[in-house]
């Protein structure tokens, strides 16, 4: 294995690099299998219960987990594959437009992100204010659904509009 790092490379050499490389992969990789068990589980339920028989808590893990799947996939695991083949990172063999595609997705990790937070906000709210799951359902869930859905896809468009993701 060569000991030499292309001048673009973020890392002393190609070894550490392709460790690296390799780590995300298998951890994406994990991220998600254990994100697409919870929506099966989320599936499940809905299908057999209904979706009035759905907790609160069900329906953020089920978003929380299309969004991470979606960012661990784009971003993690397809990692240097999607990099422009003249970054001369290893395994980079992608060219401007996939480039441009998993800064979409990266970028799409904001719900992510926003999940978490609104998984947070739920439990602060249980646990401390005493609020039961159907008055988080009535008064918040909808309007931060749509807000963190939202809000994801206009900060991931923004950058194609102005042409920043390369």
């Amino acid at each position: 294995m060569p000991d030499h790092y292309a001048p673009y490379s973020c890392m002393d050499n190609s070894r550490q690099e392709i460790a690296r490389v390799l780590v995300r992969k298998i951890s994406s990789s994990l991220s998600i299998l254990g994100s697409t068990h919870i929506l099966s589980l989320v599936w499940k339920k809905w299908r057999l219960d209904g979706p009035t028989k759905m907790d609160p808590y069900q329906r953020i893990m089920a978003m929380y987990g299309v969004f991470d799947i979606l960012f661990s996939f784009f971003y993690f695991f397809l990692g240097t594959w999607m990099t422009p083949a003249e970054t001369g990172w290893w395994g980079a063999v992608g060219n401007e437009k996939t480039c441009t595609m998993q800064g979409f997705f990266f970028m799409m990790g904001y719900g992510t992100a926003a999940y978490q937070m609104t998984l947070s906000l739920q439990m602060l709210l249980l646990v401390t204010f005493m609020w039961t799951p159907a008055q988080f359902a009535e008064l918040l869930e909808r309007k931060l659904h749509v807000f963190h859905v939202f809000t994801a896809i206009f900060i991931s468009l923004m950058p194609i509009f102005f042409d920043s993701y390369n």
